[in-house]
């Protein structure tokens, strides 16, 4: 059973900029933070793609323990030529570059996630985040080590995040599932949905306490308030069968099954 992020990013303040896709902005409000965040957040084996790097990434999510002071971590969100970049301030800690494999303390490396999902690992303190939709985009930062394992501090990630908001018509979902956690009971029309290929999905959740909602398989997950509706977005690219469930009580929600 996980801690959820809600409970884990009790350090972590947002960072919340509203900008216009093209349009020219102000600078992006800052926010020191330091955070520590759920070891499980994101698929490890996506890394083997990334950056033509060739360095595998355990799904174990192998981790160091930090040792000494904990870095302070700050995410910015900047404009740039083609789209927003995400900008890692940090006292602390070291960038390290793809030829250095051994293990040094505070020396290493960021992933990268974009509502919940890994976009990249970076030697780099700005990541270019692509073409983002209109609407809000949760944007996270975590810490790794040259052996990319992850930077722990009392048994959870350290990183930081802010939010985006990208202006513009939100189009809506193709499929749109609602879910109900009250009282240790999932409420949800069908235990198992059938969602098309390719498609657009939004699971709405409501729960009457903390929680965390995780697809299993595409990796994706959104924190609940208690008391909340929360809406996780996702674009079903990948077929098979995907469990959804509640970290936090161990409770499963739906399964998804993509076809």
């Amino acid at each position: 059973m996980k801690l959820t992020r809600a409970a884990m990013l009790g350090l972590v303040v947002l960072a919340l900029v509203s900008a216009a896709c093209g349009e020219e902005q102000p600078a992006a409000q800052q926010t020191t933070t330091t955070a520590a965040l759920d070891t499980t957040m994101a698929p490890m084996d996506d890394m083997d793609d990334m950056d033509g790097e060739g360095h595998e990434h355990d799904e174990d999510g192998e981790a160091t323990e930090w040792v000494g002071a904990m870095p302070q971590l700050n995410v910015r969100i900047d404009d740039g030529a083609a789209g927003k970049v995400a900008v890692l301030e940090a006292t602390g800690f070291e960038f390290s570059d793809p030829s250095r494999t051994e293990f040094e303390a505070g020396v290493g490396h960021t992933h990268v996630y974009i509502d919940g999902r890994l976009l990249t690992m970076s030697y780099d303190p700005a990541v270019p985040l692509g073409e983002l939709e209109p609407g809000m985009h949760h944007i996270e930062v975590t810490l790794a080590a040259n052996d990319h394992s992850d930077y722990t501090m009392n048994g959870e990630i350290i990183g930081a995040s802010a939010m985006v908001e990208i202006e513009g018509e939100v189009a809506p979902a193709d499929v749109t599932i609602e879910i109900d956690f009250a009282g240790g009971d999932v409420s949800v029309d069908d235990r198992r949905a059938d969602v098309p290929l390719g498609s657009v999905v939004d699971l709405v959740v409501t729960s009457d306490v903390a929680d965390e909602l995780h697809v299993h398989g595409y990796d994706v997950r959104v924190d609940v308030a208690a008391g909340s509706t929360e809406t996780l977005r996702f674009t079903a690219d990948i077929p098979g069968i995907f469990e959804v469930e509640f970290e936090e009580s161990g409770t499963p929600a739906l399964d998804l099954q993509v076809s």
